[in-house]
């Protein structure tokens, strides 16, 4: 739209420009222009003479301005400059010349210091082009509380009965764009609150609103309005509305269950399992996909993993008093990354604008006890959260956690080989290995967040913000091992001549990550802009002076052995020629040798993007296009010297000089015998190394072999749109990645010995490109009640020291290691079909069926190397496997029984199940069918909750099936980790507004760890646990 500027008695020509862009610069740059001389007041009774018929009215305004001498701007459009007007005045007032041009037209006039300036009437604006659209926009708030509604729905219609569905952010905003002026009828639903309906009448560019719900029928029964309940609804409605399949955790129920670390409460997410380590979750596994399959945020933005050379993080470093929610994608978007083909896990942490409040001030204290290691637990945590300023448009959010546990045990561990009998006869997989292994465990969680934002308006938002968190290990596990393949085998229960060792391998582990961030969100007047910036940083070390030692002592005498396989689960062994209790004497064990090492491994992740959101309109439905991009690079470096120290000195060095104590109670009946002291050993080790009887040699198989550098390069691009018709919300779009990696690794090669012989560096470039389809449809067939459909894409990237092309040969165990630079990524096609139901008194009832259609499968495959210089050499090397199809189901059902009489209202149910099959597997190289690595049939959690007014609490069941863990040479060598049940106990009350204490037992079914080869009854761990309980206060203030 075009605009002409009439300036009598100027030396220059009329100019052309864009009225929203020029004209209000023009205009002041023409009002105050020096030589124009101080303004004027305009005399609009001062008499006119005029006759003018049928001419423009341009030419109208020029003859006005040249009679008068008076300055007249023109603030319409050139084609209304051409319309015909009349004016016939003898000696009338200015002002009523002027009204006799301009009103016909639908013009009004103003002054502006020495010029009038003619432009549409405000109340006419909705009948120009340009100006014939607004927004709406405000918050929604709980009408008691007045705390902010998240996730609440908001449906706009007009008079047309065209609709425009929106929904709440997490601060209780919304806003809706691009709308025609008109009246509108929002009406507003949340899950426990009353609906409510309010008519607007939108004439201008923006009208702001302010809604309040009142709760519903079920909460106004009950005595008090519980925020286990108001948080669930929180999430529950961010779930409802959202485009895509998404589970979120509210920070209430991470409360409410006895959940520690962000890993706790994902197990509680429906499709969702964990796998362990000494009893306590680490890595998530989604929909029976491997954990590589999974991506990991905070705060929609990619961490870091201090896990040594692979693509997944243990979340057992977050703290579930650091997080306000966590959202679990089960179909991402267009707009995240692509590497999801189980789903993404974002974590959020806590906002100063989450709370109505000004000041906010969260602390936990607790203390509890482990029933095995017989050690106390502790806890503590705080977070304050406040606005500043006059309009408190600063918010400032900081917190820290700490918790010490001690969670020691007891395992079995079993190996299993064909070997063959003294008498020339096969033993197919005989056990070749008992070893016993005492754990005594200290883990110190740290953690720490702040976050800095300015709220410029309700348009202009800027943040920048980060988190800490840290686990410190200090571990010494203490084994027994019976080397029954050093001995002979009269028969698979009878061993002559085998060898018994005592071993320690002490180390303390510290493990850390660390994330910033900072960008800024803007909504114009059409348009919606945001960008991020995002470091992360992740590290493993085990550092000097510990670092990792382990010393080995050889008893002195062969051991005759009768096994007992009476128990498969659980075989058992007997020493037939020594005197009772002979192994367990130190006396009798002397050093062979001491391992010692040092480990440092790092990840540098860092990411910039943005997003542009437009409204349209089309077919009298609303709808947006939304694109962006994002450049991603990481860098990982690891490095691991290693050292063996053999005794070479005339007298031999006893086990009795490192013991400290005796271990009388073990699993299954069994004496241990003394423990050994890891300082003793420190301490003889830097005492004796460097005088000559103690030698040094570096293991460069490890240390060369384990040191490499990996770089990878991401670059993202994208383009969405959404769009509402009626009931139905669609949103089609694709994503690109373009993916180049870097690695640095050493070929090493060792004598017929072990000894090095050589090393040469290995150098690699690979880069591809993926695009990733994208088609989700969302049916609202009522307000509550949703049907989903999704077609998605996904890749999942090999882990980073996979592709490293190390290459190490170990001649004196006749053993290859190897990465695979030629590894391609796993691609998916997948499925979803969702149908969900949301109760009014909190709770949903949903299922669900998908399918996943895998590419390039990924896994460690273990084979005997034929032919050529290492003709039966053992060799194991990360591959590609062929396709495989993964589908399954899901079912959901939480609920709080609100509509029972009495007492019965307060009790509810929290249930889930997952159950997923593979079909058509082909891992080539002659293995087909059966599971996928990381698959577990079957997951389910069960819970029985009680809620009202100042108690709760809840008994709660938590299941994952069996997975392979580790692809064998055959399927009977396949190693897996067997299905797991646990029980838990959480309660709490309320003593008063904000103040409560709380108690939790967890795994009070004391249920072991176990894993296997093949079949369940031939173990490989069989790890005992017992139940862990704390207690404390939660503060809100």
């Amino acid at each position: 739209m075009y605009t002409n500027l009439i300036i009598p008695n100027m030396d220059f020509p009329c100019l052309i420009f864009r009225r929203n862009i020029l004209f209000p610069i023009l205009l002041l740059t023409f009002i105050s222009a020096p030589h124009l001389g101080r303004a004027q007041a305009i005399n609009l009774k001062q008499q006119v003479t005029i006759h003018l018929n049928n001419v423009p009215l341009s030419e109208a305004i020029s003859q006005i301005s040249a009679s008068t001498g008076i300055k007249i701007v023109f603030g319409g459009s050139g084609k209304a400059l051409s319309q015909i007007v009349s004016v016939n005045a003898e000696q009338e007032p200015l002002s009523k010349v002027l009204t006799t041009v301009v009103s016909p037209q639908k013009f009004t006039y103003t002054q502006m210091d020495n010029a009038i300036v003619i432009k549409y009437k405000k109340e006419l604006l909705k009948q120009s082009e340009e100006y014939q659209r607004g927004t709406l926009f405000g918050i929604v708030k709980d009408a008691s509380s007045g705390e902010y509604l998240p996730g609440a729905s908001l449906l706009i219609s007009d008079r047309q009965g065209k609709t425009t569905p929106s929904a709440t952010d997490r601060e209780g905003h919304f806003r809706i764009a691009n709308l025609e002026y008109g009246t509108y009828t929002i009406t507003v639903t949340n899950i426990g609150y009353a609906s409510y309906s309010v008519a607007v009448q939108l004439d201008k560019n923006e009208v702001y609103l302010t809604i309040t719900l009142a709760p519903s029928s079920y909460f106004l029964k009950d005595v008090v309005v519980n925020t286990q309940r108001s948080g669930q609804a929180k999430a529950l409605n961010k779930q409802k509305n959202a485009i895509n399949i998404i589970n979120v955790v509210s920070e209430e129920q991470m409360q409410k269950f006895p959940d520690r670390s962000a890993v706790d409460a994902l197990q509680r997410v429906p499709g969702v399992y964990v796998s362990r380590t000494f009893g306590e979750g680490r890595y998530v596994y989604i929909r029976g996909t491997d954990a590589r399959f999974t991506t990991v945020s905070i705060n929609g933005s990619r961490v870091a993993t201090p896990e040594q050379g692979s693509r997944y993080t243990g979340l057992d470093y977050v703290s579930a008093t650091q997080l306000s929610s966590i959202e679990v994608s089960k179909t991402p978007t267009p707009d995240l990354d692509g590497n999801a083909i189980g789903g993404t896990v974002n974590l959020v942490t806590r906002s100063a604008f989450d709370y109505n409040k000004k000041n906010n001030l969260n602390l936990v204290l607790g203390s509890g006890y482990n029933h095995f290691s017989q050690k106390p637990v502790y806890q503590g945590s705080f977070t304050y959260s406040t606005r500043l300023g006059k309009k408190q448009h600063f918010g400032l959010t900081f917190g820290a956690n700490v918790q010490e546990s001690q969670p020691t045990t007891q395992s079995f561990e079993y190996r299993w080989d064909d070997r063959t009998a003294i008498d020339g006869h096969s033993i197919p997989l005989a056990l070749t290995q008992i070893v016993a292994n005492n754990y005594i465990i200290k883990r110190t969680y740290y953690g720490g967040d702040l976050n800095l934002e300015y709220k410029l308006n309700e348009n202009n938002r800027f943040y920048i913000g980060g988190t800490f968190n840290k686990r410190r290990e200090d571990q010494s596990r203490s084994d027994v091992t019976i080397k029954l393949n050093k001995g002979k085998y009269v028969d698979d229960s009878t061993v002559t001549k085998a060898a018994i060792i005592r071993d320690l391998q002490a180390r303390v582990e510290n493990e850390l990550i660390s994330t910033l961030n900072a960008g800024g969100v803007h909504t114009f007047h059409k348009v919606k802009l945001d960008y991020k910036f995002n470091y992360s940083y992740g590290s493993h070390h085990k550092n000097a002076p510990e670092g990792q030692i382990q010393p080995e002592f050889d008893m002195d005498q062969k051991a005759n052995l009768s096994i007992d396989f009476s128990n498969l689960r659980s075989p058992k062994y007997k020493i037939t020629n020594l005197e009772d209790g002979y192994e367990r004497n130190p006396a009798n064990f002397s050093l062979a040798n001491i391992d010692w090492r040092t480990e440092h491994a790092s990840d540098k992740e860092g990411v910039g993007l943005f997003n542009l959101s437009i409204p349209y309109s089309l077919f009298k439905s609303a709808g947006f296009i939304k694109l962006g991009g994002s450049y991603r690079f990481s860098e990982l470096k690891r490095n691991d010297p290693r050292y063996k120290y053999t005794w070479k000195g005339s007298q031999d060095i006893l086990l009795t000089d490192f013991t400290n104590s005796k271990s009388s109670d073990f699993l299954d009946g069994y004496n241990f015998g003394p423990l050994i002291d890891a300082n003793q050993v420190r301490n003889f080790m830097y005492q004796q190394r460097g005088g000559g009887d103690l030698v040094e040699e570096e293991n460069y198989a490890e240390s060369l072999g384990n040191t490499y550098k990996a770089q990878e390069k991401i670059y993202g691009s994208y383009l969405m749109t959404r769009y509402d018709i009626s009931h139905l919300t669609i949103l089609a779009g694709f994503r690109n990645e373009y993916t180049r990696n870097d690695y640095q690794g050493n070929l090493l090669k060792l004598d017929e010995n072990g000894n090095f012989v050589s090393d040469s560096a290995i150098n690699n470039r690979k880069g591809y490109n993926k695009l990733f389809p994208n088609l989700q449809l969302k049916y609202t067939i009522k307000n509550n009640t949703n049907v989903r459909l999704a077609f998605t894409s996904g890749i999942a990237r090999p882990n980073y020291a996979d592709l490293v092309p190390y290459f190490i040969v170990d001649n004196s165990s006749l053993e290859i290691s190897k990465g695979n630079s030629s590894l391609n990524a796993t691609t998916a096609l997948n499925l979803d079909v969702l149908a969900e139901h949301y109760f009014s008194g909190i709770g949903i009832l949903s299922g669900g069926f998908f399918y996943k259609d895998l590419h390039h499968i990924i896994y460690n495959r273990i084979y005997t190397q034929t032919g050529g210089n290492y003709d039966g050499y053992e060799v194991t090397e990360p591959v590609n496997g062929g396709n495989a199809k993964l589908l399954g189901f899901e079912v959901n059902w939480e609920q709080q029984f609100s509509f029972l009489p009495g007492f019965l209202k307060g009790f509810g149910i929290f249930a889930n199940y997952t159950h997923t099959k593979a079909t058509d597997v082909n891992l080539l190289y002659g293995r087909s069918g059966g599971h996928l690595p990381g698959q577990a049939s079957d997951a389910a959690n069960l819970a029985l909750i009680y809620e009202k007014g100042k108690v709760s609490g809840r008994v709660s069941w938590n299941y994952s099936g069996a997975f392979i863990k580790e692809v064998g040479e055959s399927i009977d060598r396949d190693r897996w980790t067997d299905h797991y049940g646990k029980w838990d106990l959480a309660a709490s009350y309320k003593l008063f507004n904000g103040f409560e204490i709380f108690a939790n037992i967890n795994n009070f079914s004391s249920a072991p760890h176990l894993e296997y080869y093949g079949i369940r009854d031939r173990p490989y761990v069989h790890e005992a646990f017992s139940w862990w309980a704390n207690a404390g206060i939660r503060w809100r203030l």
